[in-house]
């Protein structure tokens, strides 16, 4: 989703799909996410955050553990909160040294990848 808000609630209709993708997920045995945009942001706009499932193995269950959840209400109910979401270039670096690929340095050097792909994207 995109918002000029950092913080978006879930109810109804959003409320249904997260608990889609949970149970999908945990039938599946896979991590859905959700990457959210902040209106605005010059840079990184972007943040990733999980879905909380059970019973995840191998190299899923390894990546949930660096990728924040999505926070919840004092209710209890998950929301999406761009602050305390995962940088899309520090997942991207993540995933990649998560696949075997060469690792990649430093935070500098995954956003310097990030800003390449923008520029050959546009």
């Amino acid at each position: 989703p995109t918002s000029k808000y950092p913080r978006q609630y879930l109810s109804g209709r959003t409320m249904a799909q997260y608990e889609a993708l949970r149970s999908t997920g945990e039938r599946c045995g896979l991590l859905p996410l959700y990457a959210y945009r902040l209106k605005g942001v010059r840079g990184d706009s972007w943040r990733i955050m999980r879905v909380e499932v059970e019973a995840l193995t191998g190299k899923l269950r390894h990546l949930s553990r660096s990728i924040p959840k999505l926070p919840l209400t004092r209710n209890g109910t998950p929301h999406l909160d761009w602050e305390k979401g995962m940088p899309l270039h520090r997942f991207l670096a993540l995933v990649c040294r998560s696949d075997g690929a060469r690792s990649i340095e430093s935070d500098q050097a995954s956003a310097q990848i990030y800003k390449s792909m923008l520029e050959s994207a546009n």
